[in-house]
């Protein structure tokens, strides 16, 4: 989902030219929700369980410079 949110098939929110929140939706047993994830009243026709599902990706260097791409919640650092 994150390839698609680079190419613009899902709506994204760029925070920096490093930092960009993307969504996708997943389907999930567990009936809690997290902070990054919601019911999405739009989508109440999908399968028991799917839900919205908002994470934060950042691309940045590594421990040797090289490029990584990290996946992470959208409040995380």
């Amino acid at each position: 989902m994150f390839h698609a949110a680079v190419k613009g098939a899902v709506p994204t929110q760029r925070i920096d030219p490093c930092n960009l929140l993307f969504d996708f939706y997943c389907i999930v047993a567990d009936p809690a929700l997290w902070p990054n994830e919601k019911f999405d009243p739009t989508a109440r026709s999908g399968p028991a369980g799917m839900r919205l599902v908002t994470l934060k990706a950042v691309s940045g260097p590594g421990d040797d410079g090289e490029p990584v791409m990290t996946f992470m919640l959208p409040e995380e650092d």
